[in-house]
């Protein structure tokens, strides 16, 4: 996944972002709504000068008529253009005619479901399309620190053809979940990793950055992966799950041994709150254990997606055993898959994985 850097004001923060492996720049030239990012064209155009040509330099402007923007391209002599105006698509064929050579982004504002059509309306007259947020309040077209509908994002990414940048109150602390969540092609990231005194912060460029390029981590029942945590010391080894993993990083755990449950224990299931072994004994106080630090290795390691064993009293997402030890189902979720599903992480059971 890809990274710009928006709202480059100084020339040392272009270079910082570059080193920590920003693949693009955005310059805001070219201001009709409020906004304390714009730039001169002249400071745009030394800030392109001092870049390396591998790092994209993106003209981001409200300006909406083709002849100024062909005009502001060239002199800051930029290789991508974001068009966050309601530039018209025969306006955009003129630019790209213009400039045939320079990359065309299209920003689309996510208010609702139109938003879906509207991206669909403009995906092939571009190269591709930025998903952002509208501050209604301020009249912010960028640069808001809000977040929109990611649902809708997501149908947006799946249904278009053209790449796809996601922005709008992205941020060190919630880009696993736009990975995980949404799979764009590129995120692009503006107040998220300001300071106080308006330039980019330095400790939140580098972790943005690292994150954003680092693999997906993914939690995932120990026993999925072929260790031996099971009830009966065996395993659960799954080749579809051990395949989804292959492009990730899987951080294996076993709530009930987290929990202080040794292995191989007594077979146990859930009944209500509660969780007893075939013995009677109740081990309630272990599973929610197990859960809690299951919660901890997530918020520890930034993980917002999970792939939970099924049926498990732990880790079964939306079907366990009820409790009478006769391999009966009912609509439940295990102790760890409820805590973690709370929390807002993305529960998958096994049996979901193709």
């Amino acid at each position: 996944m890809k990274v710009k850097i928006c709202g480059i004001k100084r020339k040392e923060d272009a270079l910082k972002a570059i080193s920590y492996g920003a693949d693009a720049i955005g310059l805001l030239v070219g201001q009709k709504h409020p906004s304390h990012d714009f730039i001169t064209k002249e400071e745009a155009r030394e800030i392109v000068r001092a870049i390396p040509s591998f790092c994209a330099s993106v003209l981001v402007t409200h300006i909406d008529k083709p002849e100024e923007i062909i005009s502001l391209a060239r002199f800051i002599s930029v290789n991508t253009i974001q068009l966050h105006s309601n530039i018209t698509i025969s306006d955009i064929q003129k630019v790209k005619k213009a400039l045939p050579n320079v990359s065309l982004i299209k920003c689309i504002h996510v208010r609702d479901e139109k938003s879906i059509l509207e991206a669909q309306k403009y995906q092939d007259f571009v190269d591709a399309i930025l998903l952002d947020t509208y501050n209604e309040k301020t009249d912010q077209v960028g640069g808001t620190g809000l977040t929109h509908d990611w649902s809708i994002s997501k149908q947006i990414i799946d249904t278009l053809s053209t790449k796809v940048i996601v922005a709008g109150g992205i941020n060190p602390d919630n880009i696993e979940k736009v990975k995980s969540y949404l799979h764009p092609y590129a995120v692009d990231v503006n107040s998220g990793v300001k300071g106080p005194d308006g330039y980019k912060d330095d400790e939140k460029l580098k972790v943005f950055i690292e994150r954003a390029h680092e693999k997906e981590k993914v939690l995932v029942s120990a026993c999925l992966l072929g260790m031996n945590c099971k009830y009966d010391g065996k395993h659960n080894r799954n080749e579809k799950v051990l395949k989804y993993l292959e492009d990730k990083i899987a951080i294996p755990i076993c709530p009930e041994q987290l929990g202080g449950l040794s292995t191989p224990r007594i077979p146990a299931e859930r009944i209500g709150d509660n969780v007893f072994t075939k013995k009677g004994d109740n081990v309630t106080e272990e599973y929610q254990k197990g859960a809690k630090m299951a919660l901890e290795i997530c918020k520890y390691y930034h993980i917002s997606k999970a792939i939970l064993k099924s049926k498990s009293p732990s880790c079964g997402v939306g079907k366990i055993y009820d409790g009478t030890f006769t391999g009966t189902l009912i609509e439940k979720s295990g102790v760890t898959a409820e805590v973690l599903k709370n929390a807002g992480i993305e529960v998958i059971s096994s049996d979901e994985i193709a």
